[in-house]
This record gives C-alpha cells, sequence and structure tokens, in this order.
C-alpha cells in the first residue's frame, strides 16, 4: 500500500493525495475492473500467486529443518557453497584491443578483462 501512496504522490497525472488505494486479492477482482479485460477468467482456480507458493514452500523448508533439530539426528541443512570469486581482470584499463579483437573475445578465451566494461579497453 505504501508503494501506491508513493506513486500517486510522484505522478505526474495531477491525481488528488486523497485518492482511495483499494487491496484486491487475486481472484477477487470486482467486475468495474474484470470489464476492461475481454478474455478475463473470472474462476481463478487455475492460478497460483508466485509469491505466496514460494513463501509457503520456504515455511515447509523452515518446518523441516525445525524438525530435523529437534530430532537431533544431525540432519540440518549444510550451508550453502561460497560463491565462486571471479579472477581479477590481468589487463589493465591502459590496455587496448581493436573492435574485432573484442567482439571475437570470450571470457573462457585468452584475454582476461573486466567483461562488464570492455568498452575501456577498446582502441580509437
Amino acid at each position: 500500500m505504501d508503494i501506491a501512496a508513493k506513486y500517486i504522490e510522484a505522478s505526474a497525472s495531477g491525481r488528488d493525495a486523497d485518492t482511495p488505494i483499494i487491496r484486491v486479492d487475486a481472484g477477487s477482482e470486482p467486475p468495474i475492473f474484470t470489464c476492461n479485460f475481454q478474455g478475463w477468467k473470472t474462476a481463478a482456480a487455475g492460478f497460483v500467486d508466485p509469491y505466496e507458493q514460494r513463501l509457503a514452500k520456504l515455511r515447509a523448508e523452515r518446518e523441516a529443518s525445525k524438525a530435523a533439530e529437534e530430532e537431533g539426528d544431525g540432519a540440518t541443512a549444510a550451508a550453502p557453497a561460497p560463491a565462486p570469486k571471479e579472477a581479477a581482470p590481468t589487463a589493465g584499463y591502459d590496455s587496448k584491443y581493436s573492435y574485432e579483437d573484442l567482439v571475437a573475445a570470450r571470457p573462457e578465451g585468452g584475454l582476461n578483462l573486466d567483461w562488464a566494461n570492455k568498452g575501456r579497453y577498446l582502441s580509437d
């Protein structure tokens, strides 16, 4: 609801600050809204809110983890492995390459560049 209020404040459409904000849950849309969409399916039986689905999955995982800890069987989830560190670019930004070389270059190739900033290596 805060996002909607911030949108109204920042909107250049001339909306009044007292514009009512109404929350409508999925599957409970009023006809005044759904009439604007020709193919609207009023029965939301097949719709699953992805946020609610993910939240339910996390809750189930948390409950399973708690149950495993209470049993004391040592079946707690292992900590995730740390993300691999990218190798630091060996070619400094003062190294220059032709456009064709940079286009053809691949991370697994011989050039060890800062791939997010390939343009900085471009020769004139």
